[in-house]
C-alpha cells in the first residue's frame, strides 16, 4: 500500500511546473517524472525550461550520472553556460561506473574549460579598451612625427641641389608655313610644248577599275550571328532523410549506423552525422546517452 501511495504523490507533484522546488529523495531515472519532462522540453527546444527540469530531477536522484551528463551537454551545447557544464561533467565522472566513459568525458571538460576561458578573456578585454586605444593613438602620433621629419629632410636636400640650365627652345614650324601659297596668274610661267629631249616619258594607262557590282561580289559573305551556348541543365538535386536539420538525443544502445538507418533509410549517412557533431563525439564508435545530435539533410544526385 505504501509504494502505491508514494507513486501517486510523485505523479501529482510532477504535474506542477519544473520551477517548483523539489523535495530531496531517491527515485530511479525510469520513474523520475521530471527527467521525462526535461527530455520533452529539450525536444521542443525549450532549453532553459529543460535545464530547470534537469536540476529539479537531480533533487529526486542526486547520484544519477545520466542526468548529470544530459544536463552538462545541454548547458554546453545549447545554453553556453560552460561553468555549469563543467560542474555536471565532473559529477558525471565521479558517479559513473564506466571507466571508459570517464576517460572520454575528460575531453568534454577540457573543451568546456577552453570556451569558459575565452568568454572570461572577452569580458576582461572590454575594461581595457580605453587604455588600448590610447596606446594606439600615441603610436600613430610618433609615426606621424617621424614621417614629418623625413619629409623636411627630403625638401632640404632638393633645395640644396644645383639648378640645371634650361636648354634653348627648339623652333617648331607653324602649321601655316607648311601650306603652299598660290602664285598669281601674272607671275606664272607661260607653258610651252616640251621638246623631244625634255619631254617626260609616257606612262602606261592604268587598267580600268572593275564595276562596283564585281567588287561587291568579291567580298567574303558576312558571318552569320552565333548564338551563345546555353548551359547544360544537370540533374536536379534530391534530398534524402530529414528535409531540414533536426535534433536527436542519444539513447542507450544507439550507434551512428543505427541512427543513420532510422532517419536516412540506410547506414551510409553515419559519416555525415559524425562530421556534423564531431565536436561533441569524442569517439565515433561509442555514443554517450544524453548527447544531442544534429541530423542535417543528406543531398544526393
Amino acid at each position: 500500500m505504501r509504494p502505491v501511495f508514494c507513486t501517486v504523490v510523485v505523479a501529482a507533484w510532477a504535474l506542477a511546473a519544473c520551477r517548483e522546488p523539489a523535495t530531496t529523495g531517491y527515485v530511479s531515472d525510469d520513474q523520475n517524472p521530471l527527467l521525462k519532462k526535461a527530455e520533452m522540453e529539450r525536444q521542443r527546444q525549450n532549453y532553459p525550461e529543460a535545464a530547470e527540469c534537469y536540476e529539479q530531477a537531480l533533487k529526486l536522484n542526486p547520484d544519477s550520472a545520466g542526468i548529470h551528463w544530459a544536463a552538462a551537454t545541454l548547458y554546453e551545447q545549447r545554453l553556453g553556460d560552460f561553468g555549469s557544464a563543467i560542474y555536471h561533467y565532473q559529477r558525471f565522472k565521479k558517479l559513473s561506473q564506466d571507466k571508459e566513459q570517464t576517460t572520454l568525458v575528460d575531453v568534454s571538460i577540457e573543451r568546456a574549460k577552453r570556451e569558459l576561458g575565452k568568454s572570461l578573456l572577452g569580458a576582461a578585454g572590454g575594461t581595457n579598451e580605453v587604455a588600448e586605444l590610447s596606446k594606439k593613438i600615441r603610436a600613430l602620433e610618433e609615426e606621424r612625427n617621424q614621417l614629418r621629419q623625413q619629409l623636411d629632410q627630403a625638401n632640404l636636400l632638393v633645395a640644396n641641389q644645383p639648378k640645371v640650365a634650361a636648354s634653348a627652345p627648339v623652333a617648331v614650324a607653324e602649321p601655316s608655313a607648311l601650306v603652299p601659297v598660290p602664285t598669281p596668274a601674272s607671275a606664272r610661267p607661260v607653258a610651252r610644248p616640251p621638246s623631244a629631249a625634255t619631254a617626260p616619258p609616257v606612262q602606261p594607262a592604268a587598267p580600268p577599275s572593275p564595276p562596283a557590282a564585281q567588287v561587291a561580289s568579291a567580298q567574303p559573305p558576312a558571318a552569320a550571328p552565333v548564338e551563345p551556348a546555353r548551359p547544360a541543365v544537370g540533374p536536379t538535386t534530391s534530398v534524402t532523410g530529414p528535409k531540414k536539420t533536426m535534433h536527436y538525443t542519444v539513447k542507450p544502445g544507439d550507434t551512428l549506423s543505427s541512427i543513420s538507418r532510422r532517419f536516412y533509410g540506410d547506414a551510409s549517412a553515419a559519416e555525415l552525422i559524425y562530421r556534423a557533431n564531431k565536436t561533441f563525439i569524442p569517439d565515433k564508435n561509442r555514443l554517450l546517452p544524453g548527447t544531442e545530435l544534429a541530423l542535417p539533410p543528406r543531398r544526393g544526385r
